[in-house]
């Protein structure tokens, strides 16, 4: 068995130049003799190339103090292009996000004007609809404040991707479960340890995995969009059911590395090497790609 994870964590510069002409195709005759902020965006992953983009939302703040300098929404990006965001000089953390839409919200302060960047908070209401993707970047950008200054931001996907397929399955057999350490959302302005923007909540919310059907003598359950684990664990914990044809049940208990923003994992394993309780452990293969296999059976989970 094995857990496969693609890293989105790679910049393709090509890709990025591409998307920044494309984002910021605004007349630069448009703001001459004007001064201020002019905000563009680009895609991390080349998956998302083509993404279509309906809402954009935009939020800068003074980095200094934290304070919020401006909030700002967007129908669309040729709409973004053409604004120019009139800002003294100094020093602002600029956070985009874009189809930021329900389920997702935007968790503020009553008033925005004293409002901390780094408690913006990025939720989710109903884990188990599997929402489609929404996007987020930050990026730190000096203002002169007598001409343009121009600024991108890159994006990433919010909510982590889980798959699992299970081979050598009994026909029709059933499986359910949750993701019960997944969080209710992210904080886009803090860093994780490696200094990537963006990290969950401490506060759990399980992700419920739609009950799937084997076919075929493979089970393979639907693409699940979900919240990173919650900040502080070590593992993400999953609780899975079996349920086979003749109407017998089995419970499992998987431990695996922790899912972060923009994380693809797929679970891959054999009917008959699943055990009550398993454990992955991540090795590498390639600079997008790490392989997770059992360390082997753990019958006590706390030991």
């Amino acid at each position: 068995m094995r857990l496969i994870h693609d890293s989105i964590t790679l910049l393709l510069s090509c890709a990025a130049v591409c998307l920044a002409a494309l984002f910021s195709s605004c007349d630069k005759e448009e703001h001459e003799g004007e001064h201020g902020l002019a905000v563009s965006l680009s895609w991390m992953d080349e998956d998302d190339l083509g993404t279509p983009v309906g809402d954009i939302k935009l939020w800068i703040y003074n980095t200094d103090d934290g304070s919020l300098a401006g909030e700002y929404e967007y129908s669309d990006t040729r709409q973004l292009a053409r604004t120019l965001h009139p800002l003294p000089a100094g020093n602002y953390t600029v956070v985009a996000a874009t189809n930021l839409v329900a389920p997702f919200e935007a968790d503020k302060s009553a008033d925005n004007s004293l409002i901390s960047y780094e408690n913006l908070l990025f939720r989710i209401g109903e884990p188990s609809s599997s929402p489609k993707h929404a996007h987020y970047g930050v990026t730190a950008v000096t203002v002169a404040g007598s001409s343009i200054t121009k600024a991108q931001v890159p994006l990433k996907r919010i909510l982590s991707e889980l798959t699992i397929r299970i081979e050598g399955i009994p026909e029709n057999a059933i499986l359910s479960g949750y993701v019960n350490n997944s969080s209710t959302g992210l904080f886009p302005v803090l860093k994780d340890p490696e200094g990537n923007f963006g990290i969950a909540t401490a506060e759990t919310l399980p992700t419920e995995i739609q009950s799937t059907k084997s076919s075929d003598a493979v089970l393979l359950t639907t693409t699940l969009h979900l919240m990173p684990t919650v900040t502080g664990a070590d593992w993400s914990r999953l609780s899975l059911h079996l349920t086979m044809a003749d109407g017998k049940g089995y419970d499992y208990t998987l431990e695996a590395p922790v899912m972060k923003p923009a994380g693809k994992y797929i679970i891959e394993m054999k009917y008959q090497d699943m055990k009550p309780f398993m454990r992955l452990s991540a090795i590498s293969i390639n600079g997008w790609t790490e392989g997770w296999t059992i360390n082997g059976e753990v019958l006590n989970p706390e030991e």
